[in-house]
């Protein structure tokens, strides 16, 4: 009877596809020290179907895909003031809720914990703006972008490449009202770390923090910054890699395990679309304060949804 999903653990990247796909809800997911989520088999439940092992998507080679590099900003400049980069992933959130869709992507509760949750309407679409470095829960995502395409709704899903690419697994299928954007991200923190730290800034300040920007930008400024407010009004704002946060994410001291060998770290992509930061000498100095996001165009669908955005872009 089946113990484990993965027999090494630390290929497991904490997607969540397992808990999904098991017929007999024999799966669960539970935090180890460091407050990373892996699956825990019921052994009462379990069937021994092995969908969890068939369909986990951890150590699966990607397939080739062609892909096209830009360069884009949207042209609303207050959006891309408001955004990590350039505010590509806001205009593909807004177009997809008016086509009547429904976007999943990774928001930050009133414990500034990190888990992924739906949006259907424009003003709610700021909870899913912005870099989130800490390892987003799924729970019940998969399932309920299955419901939405069910019921004949654009979906767009948003997170890391694992996480887009056990959507796919659990789903079995690629279905065309489906829109999905991995970001190349550079391994996910640990969410106990991240807890620890947010009880340490609650104590600092005797103040209950109550919202986060991982990479703020000021006006007239090109770094990136860490900021933090509390519920009386203080505040905490420091360059991103001059925090105790910035400094441990830059020096992958609290990644999951198995960023450390991750499986995506290519131009064969899991997403339709894939975002990160523009950044280094192609760009200048004005673009890189208002910032600029790179573009992976990885397949038709994507290409299309890319074409009907009000953008700055670039062939890069």
């Amino acid at each position: 009877m089946r113990q484990t999903v993965r027999k090494n653990p630390a290929e497991c990247t904490g997607c969540g596809a397992c808990v999904s796909i098991c017929p007999k809800q024999a799966i669960t997911m539970q935090p180890d020290a460091e407050g990373f989520l892996y699956p825990k088999v019921d052994g009462e439940k379990c069937v021994s179907c092995d969908l969890c092992e068939k369909r986990c998507p951890a150590g699966r080679e990607m397939p080739e895909r062609p892909t096209h590099l830009f360069g884009a900003q949207a042209k609303d400049e207050a959006l891309r003031g408001q955004s990590s980069s350039g505010g590509v992933f806001t205009l593909l959130a807004r177009e997809v809720i008016r086509q009547g869709g429904v976007v999943f992507g990774a928001a930050l509760d009133n414990d500034l914990r990190v888990s992924h949750i739906a949006v259907k309407n424009r003003h709610d679409l700021p909870q899913l703006r912005g870099s989130k470095p800490v390892q987003s829960d799924v729970g019940e995502s998969y399932q309920q972008v299955r419901l939405y395409l069910d019921q004949g709704r654009q979906v767009l899903f948003s997170g890391t490449p694992c996480q887009v690419d056990g959507l796919y697994r659990y789903l079995g299928e690629h279905p065309e009202r489906l829109i999905t954007c991995d970001v190349a991200c550079s391994g996910v923190g640990s969410p106990g770390v991240w807890e620890k730290f947010v009880r340490s800034m609650a104590y600092i300040k005797q103040q209950k923090p109550l919202s986060v920007d991982f990479r703020g930008k000021l006006n007239g400024e090109s770094t990136r910054r860490f900021h933090v407010t509390f519920e009386n009004g203080g505040q905490y704002d420091a360059p991103l890699l001059r925090s105790e946060v910035g400094r441990g994410l830059a020096r992958g001291i609290f990644l999951r395990p198995a960023c450390h060998t991750c499986g995506y770290t290519s131009t064969d992509r899991t997403g339709d679309l894939t975002l990160c930061d523009m950044t280094g000498g192609a760009i200048t100095p004005e673009e890189k304060r208002l910032g600029v996001s790179l573009l992976l165009i990885n397949t038709a669908k994507g290409a299309q949804m890319f074409d009907s955005l009000p953008l700055h872009r670039r062939r890069c």
